[in-house]
């Protein structure tokens, strides 16, 4: 007789309210594959369950100039039940062989997978005379930027009728972790069940590649698969090479201890509550994407809490009603496996934090206290840059199946492999 198997996760031990917004102390996955004969505690999902969630959720894979050996990973780990949407800003001829990757996967697994171009020019045709028509830049193309592709993926996971959308890194080096990703998402949304639900996964180490790869470089080996190899094993090959497990990523930390003191200094209780707020491994019910705010750019993941605090926690205490009359549920997880991705530089870092401190800075979070420790961080970590005032951009009124059958009319850039079950 075959057992059957569940998925398992913590219960949080502190929730806490910020007017209509809840938000867990981080759980953690107990197990990803349990007989339902075992014992112990925690939330349990039986896998029958768990594939009806997965079926309902779109994974978004994000991506722009990835080494393709990460990218394929990426599509590899996603599990098979859950259609993928890629959006991509790659130069034009990098996307090509990410078609071709996207392809050869679809092939040998029959995952449902399409890939959109950011920068497509019939994007601007059906974009033009809509509340999205500020996503096109002077020529008349969708803006580079993280959240602008997460917004277009938004707009297609509707038109798939997707219940949940989840979103994945592509310059991850550990393919493992982007499954655990995708199953505590499904595990999450079975635990808040509720319409307007987020799930934010927290890292539970970040892992930091050192030393250089005279091994690869004596044997011909890429670089990609030494770093793949090392953030597996651990292990060096030669001289230091190493892989250095950090609890929490830079601009993360610096972002976290910054939203946290906004929150302590409105409600006049400390917290220390949120653990995610550059979580760019996260989920949401669609009802909840398309009825909030976005924002452009590296700001995306921090302004969506940010946006979600001012409408309703600051914004209902001074009277404004909270446009999600059912309350929004947070869920965040530690996860078991470390996340190590592709380093992007000091430089790429300060503009990140500057921009994830700006959806603070620029919200109704944001009071003479918090401006003053929000610039105090960017003196000391990004060159005293200036906090960067978020591209923002809503869906209301928007009629997401409409735009995407133009979109998909005039397209010569979209690829879909596989179909819709």
């Amino acid at each position: 007789m075959i057992e059957v198997l569940e998925m398992r996760i913590s219960r949080p031990l502190v929730i806490e309210h910020f007017g209509d917004i809840s938000i867990t102390s981080p759980v953690k996955t107990l197990s990803m594959a349990s007989s339902v004969k075992t014992g112990g505690e925690g939330y349990r999902v039986s896998m029958d369950e768990l594939i009806g969630i997965a079926e309902k959720t779109v994974i978004v894979v994000p991506v722009k100039d990835e080494d393709l050996f990460l990218f394929r990973n990426t599509l590899y780990a996603i599990p098979e039940w859950s259609p993928v949407i890629v959006v991509s800003a790659s130069p034009h001829n990098i996307f090509e062989k990410e078609v071709e990757v996207a392809k050869l996967v679809n092939e040998q697994t029959g995952k449902h997978i399409i890939l959109v171009h950011q920068r497509d020019p019939a994007w601007s045709t059906v974009l033009t005379n809509t509340r999205l028509s500020s996503m096109l830049d002077g020529n008349g193309l969708v803006r580079y930027g993280k959240g602008e592709g997460m917004l277009l993926s938004i707009l297609f996971s509707k038109w798939l009728g997707a219940e949940y959308i989840g979103f994945v890194d592509s310059d991850n080096y550990i393919p493992g972790s982007i499954h655990e990703y995708a199953m505590i998402y499904y595990t999450g949304f079975s635990y808040l069940n509720h319409k307007y639900s987020m799930v934010r996964i927290v890292w539970s180490h970040k892992g930091k590649l050192t030393g250089a790869y005279e091994y690869g470089e004596e044997t011909g080996i890429s670089d990609a698969f030494i770093k793949y190899f090392i953030s597996l094993f651990g292990k060096t090959i030669s001289g230091d090479k190493r892989v250095v497990l950090r609890r929490k990523g830079r601009v993360s930390q610096i972002v976290e201890e910054v939203l946290n003191y906004a929150l302590s200094v409105a409600r006049g209780i400390g917290t220390d509550i949120v653990k995610t707020p550059n979580s760019g491994e996260h989920a949401l019910s669609t009802e909840l994407a398309l009825n909030m705010e976005w924002a452009g750019g590296f700001s995306v993941e921090t302004y969506e809490l940010a946006f979600l605090l001012s409408e309703c926690f600051i914004g209902s205490r001074d009277g404004s009603p909270c446009g999600f009359k059912e309350g929004v549920k947070i869920l965040q997880v530690e996860s078991l496996n470390p996340h190590i991705h592709s380093e992007k530089g000091d430089e790429h870092l300060a503009g990140m934090l500057a921009e994830s401190l700006g959806a603070i800075y620029y919200s109704k979070l944001n009071n003479q206290l918090v401006s003053k420790r929000i610039r105090e961080a960017l003196k000391m970590y990004a060159d005293n840059a200036e906090p960067i005032k978020p591209r923002t951009y809503s869906l209301k009124g928007v009629n997401p199946v409409k735009i995407i059958e133009e979109y998909i009319a005039q397209s010569k850039l979209l690829h879909q492999f596989g179909s819709r079950a």
